[in-house]
């Protein structure tokens, strides 16, 4: 008896150890599935929050993209506002230029341009002082003729004919009185010769028909232009010309130089 009841409770003890160890296998499991469902809720609340982040980060990539583009559509803007100015100065100062070499052009076409020639051409002067050269030179040849006849006569003696300074003492005295009367620099003046003997008359050299045509239109006197610019001292219609704007100048600075005095 006493053996079977220690079976007994040896069965029991059994019994309930194996009950006990289901109940711990039904408390682990339920353990691994509450963990497992809390990891699956983290993980879902994990993911749920990644793409809130990349929502909320992608937004503020368009956002920056839009700013930027803004900022990108104005500097352009911006750039062709100043580039609209500077093609509008540029075309001013272009429109400016053009407008100053079309008045330069006019101006030339208006100037009178003579050719740059030397002429031995005798200026104006004033009356009273071009009558008392004349006179003197007058008197002087006709003393350079007596005394070349004198030396020719005679030239068996061999007396050389004596330059006469007086002549050319008083030849210059009434050049610097022109001088002074007019106030025009002469760049040429006519010397006597004191080798030959000059003529009472002094021809005008040849003229070309184009040339006393001009003379006989702006009423000029071709004795004045002792040679010219063409072959064998032959005056020409630019020669005229040239000696017409000489006058035409001679007189406005002597006019403007009246009135100021005035």
């Amino acid at each position: 008896q006493e053996q079977e009841a220690l079976k007994q409770e040896a069965l029991k003890q059994k019994q309930e150890k194996k009950g006990n160890s289901s109940n711990k296998k039904e408390e682990n499991e339920k353990r691994l599935e509450e963990s497992m469902a809390k990891a699956k809720q983290l993980a879902k609340e994990r993911e749920k929050n990644t793409m809130a982040k990349k929502e909320q980060s992608k937004k503020l990539i368009e956002a920056k993209k839009l700013e930027a583009q803004k900022k990108s559509d104005q500097k352009k803007k911006e750039m062709q506002v100043i580039q609209a100015k500077k093609d509008e100065k540029l075309k001013l100062a272009e429109e400016k230029k053009m407008e100053a070499q079309r008045k330069a052009m006019v101006e030339k076409t208006k100037e009178k341009k003579p050719r740059k020639t030397k002429p031995k051409v005798l200026e104006k002067i004033p009356t009273a002082v071009k009558e008392e050269i004349e006179k003197t030179l007058i008197r002087e040849t006709k003393k350079r003729i007596r005394e070349k006849s004198r030396a020719v006569d005679e030239s068996k003696k061999r007396v050389p004919v004596k330059k006469n300074k007086k002549a050319e003492v008083v030849l210059k005295a009434a050049v610097e009185t022109m001088k002074k009367a007019s106030n025009i620099e002469i760049n040429q003046v006519v010397e006597v010769p004191h080798t030959s003997v000059p003529k009472m008359i002094v021809e005008p050299p040849r003229a070309s028909p184009l040339a006393k045509l001009l003379a006989s239109e702006h009423k000029v006197d071709l004795a004045h232009l002792t040679s010219g610019s063409g072959q064998n001292g032959r005056i020409l219609a630019d020669d005229v010309r040239a000696f017409v704007t000489k006058l035409e100048d001679m007189q406005g600075s002597i006019f403007f130089a009246n009135t100021t005095a005035s």
